[in-house]
């Protein structure tokens, strides 16, 4: 039993251990040590003999290859390229708690393929759930633009829907996490309650002229009327 035990220590005892993740090359290494102490042993019985083969086999057939992290190390790279500042937070936020994980397991010398391929895949996903800034130039000209408008001309009604309006485009421009498509949904509400605004409809009053007191009256009575048709002086002298 002796001789089968050292023909398999010698035929396994080589095996490139680099390989192999630490946690798994350290249990083969205890078994090869275990097999040297049996053969060693003058006093060891038939079972522990087979015992010590049955374990390093046992060793040799758990040895668990290194995982390749090639792909791992890149998209780590690739997420702490990304300018942080053009992305809402809370979703920045997930991708550096993903990216901390998937570090854990990029460090982790036991890590298995499985293991690195799910963090590659669970970093890419969180790298696209990254939801950009959204773009408020327009949102904010159109702000401004209903603030400066009179609402002394137009009718309560129409006011009242563009000052909802209005308060809803202001909370909205404040709201970091505003995705471009609610910012601009609300320019384009906001746009349609400025052309909606219906003027006010205005009462033109007439207001009679008042007479001249300074003008004297052509038919004050007590003051004969002028005769406009008497002869001049020189229309006289010919006669």
């Amino acid at each position: 039993l002796k001789g089968d035990l050292k023909a398999y220590y010698d035929e396994n005892k080589n095996i490139d251990t680099s390989l192999y993740t630490p946690a798994s090359v350290s249990k083969y290494q205890e078994a090869l040590e275990n097999v040297i102490a049996v053969y060693k042993n003058k006093k060891a019985t038939p079972e522990e003999i087979l015992n010590a083969k049955e374990q390093l086999k046992n060793a040799i057939d758990s040895l668990v290859k290194k995982a390749d992290k090639k792909a791992l190390e890149e998209v780590i790279n690739k997420a702490q390229e990304i300018d942080k500042e053009l992305y809402i937070q809370d979703t920045v936020k997930e991708l550096e708690k993903v990216l901390e994980d998937v570090k854990a397991i990029y460090e982790d010398e036991n890590a298995t393929q499985k293991q690195v391929d799910k963090a590659v895949e669970d970093l890419n996903a969180a790298i696209k759930t990254l939801v950009k800034k959204a773009d408020k130039k327009a949102l904010e000209k159109a702000i401004q633009e209903a603030k400066a408008i009179d609402t002394k001309l137009y009718t309560d009604e129409t006011v009242e829907v563009l000052t909802a309006v209005l308060k809803e485009a202001e909370e909205i421009y404040k709201d970091e996490a505003a995705t471009q498509e609610t910012v601009d949904a609300i320019v384009k509400k906001l746009q349609e309650a400025v052309e909606k605004l219906e003027e006010k409809e205005v009462d033109i009053v007439v207001t009679p002229d008042k007479p001249d007191e300074n003008k004297p009256d052509e038919n004050k009575p007590g003051e004969p009327e002028q005769n406009n048709n008497q002869p001049t002086t020189e229309e006289k002298v010919e006669t």
